[in-house]
């Protein structure tokens, strides 16, 4: 039984990443990949841009399971997040600078895969104080997306990011918890690893 369960929980991870990541790349270019020019437009880009970039994609998956490693972390951990990193873009819209930004996020990529790896629970107040970090230059980032772009585009945009980016780390933090004790450890362990291979070509291409 505990077995079906597994599998159960298994094909589900595999399906929901599936359409994460086909869906949302059709939508991220209504306009063959240029700035939404309508509320629509704004609304499926947003939706789209955090899963079909690998190192963001990355993170989000390590952030929300690093919300297993925290109290209470589904709540403290993706609430800061989410505001942060939509601030974060709206910053960028209004021509907020901010230097080396895939160095940044490079860093945050290696910063939460030694999150993960720590043999103990991570501090709530550590987690908090890094998602917001994190959060803003994230956000940054999608905010690229959008310089330029109509009031109501930017909205629905930042509307879909915070749909997909609350949903996203939502369901990998309550699904972690759902796999078995003997699985847990090796899934974290891979997210961990793919972060910090990310990060660090992140790093090395920023310092070229």
């Amino acid at each position: 039984m505990e077995n079906d369960s597994k599998k159960q929980w298994i094909a589900g991870a595999v399906a929901m990443v599936m359409a994460c990541v086909a869906l949302p790349a059709w939508a991220h270019h209504p306009t063959g990949g240029e700035t939404p020019a309508s509320a629509m437009q704004g609304l499926l880009s947003g939706l789209g841009h955090p899963v079909i970039e690998f190192d963001h994609l990355a993170f989000l998956i390590a952030l929300g399971l690093l919300t297993s490693l925290v109290d209470n972390g589904r709540l403290r951990l993706i609430v800061p997040f989410v505001v942060f990193s939509l601030l974060g873009t709206y910053a960028h819209t209004q021509g907020v600078t901010l230097a080396l930004p895939e160095m940044w996020i490079g860093l945050s990529l290696i910063v939460v895969a030694g999150l993960l790896l720590r043999p103990l629970r991570v501090g709530t107040g550590v987690a908090v104080v890094f998602c917001v970090l994190a959060a803003l230059v994230h956000g940054y980032a999608f905010g690229e997306a959008v310089v330029g772009a109509r009031t109501s585009a930017i909205v629905s945009y930042l509307v879909g990011l915070g749909l997909i980016q609350s949903a996203m780390l939502w369901l990998v933090g309550t699904g972690i918890r759902h796999v078995g004790s003997s699985v847990r450890p090796v899934l974290i362990k891979a997210s961990a690893g793919v972060s910090a291979l990310l990060g660090i070509l992140a790093l090395t291409a920023g310092a070229l």
